[in-house]
């Protein structure tokens, strides 16, 4: 029944962690991942149906690529002490099946803005709103996948560099990036957080 379903979504909601540990295979194929992705863009919802949400997937060279532009715009700007530890996260993350990049179409996002003037400062809050939205149940049906994933940020540093690589249009703003694969080893356990006064029922 339903509570069933509910359970099985908790669940997959609590399985759901930050992996920096990923191999280079996928236990689905690309297809598949595509097709999850799709439906999550198709379904998630956008302040005034806006749908600004724009998503890319990059596998195998090009996801390799993506990270060695990463590395080329900020290692120059790296502490030398750093060096190191910077370049084996960010081959870590090349190392992975694919990356999937979030991004935010501004020019729709500002044109609804201009239709609702009376919200306008709220649109762009809301068009990351909606892209954390889609971010986290990627994340989640991945992990019903049975793939790994982790967010990063590397955005803005990159972004030019990112949209001359891949022809981007000038308008789609970078909010993040996820490595996804299969696991290589499971996540570090997670420590128990009280939940204490984070939800209240009046």
């Amino acid at each position: 029944g339903k509570n069933m379903d509910v359970k099985n979504f908790l669940k997959v909601v609590s399985a759901r962690r930050s992996n920096y540990k990923l191999g280079g295979s996928s236990p689905i194929p690309g297809g598949e991942i595509t097709e999850i992705v799709r439906e999550i863009v198709r379904n998630s919802p956008s302040a005034f149906n806006s749908q600004s949400s724009r998503v890319a997937i990059l596998f195998s060279e090009s996801a390799k690529r993506f990270w060695e532009i990463v590395f080329e715009t900020l290692s120059p700007k790296t502490l030398p002490e750093n060096a190191g530890a910077f370049k084996n996260k960010i081959d870590s993350f090349a190392a992975a099946h694919g990356t999937i990049l979030f991004f935010d179409d501004e020019k729709v996002t500002n044109a609804t803005a201009e239709k609702f003037p009376e919200f306008a400062k709220n649109f762009p809050l809301w068009a990351q709103q909606s892209n954390a939205m889609i971010q986290f149940a990627v994340w989640c049906a991945l992990t019903a996948a049975g793939l790994g994933a982790n967010l990063q940020h590397y955005n803005p540093a990159i972004d030019e560099a990112v949209r001359e690589e891949y022809g981007f249009p000038v308008r789609g703003k970078l909010i993040a990036q996820m490595p996804c694969a299969s696991p290589a080893e499971p996540p570090a356990p997670k420590p128990e957080t009280p939940i204490g006064s984070r939800v209240i029922v009046i």
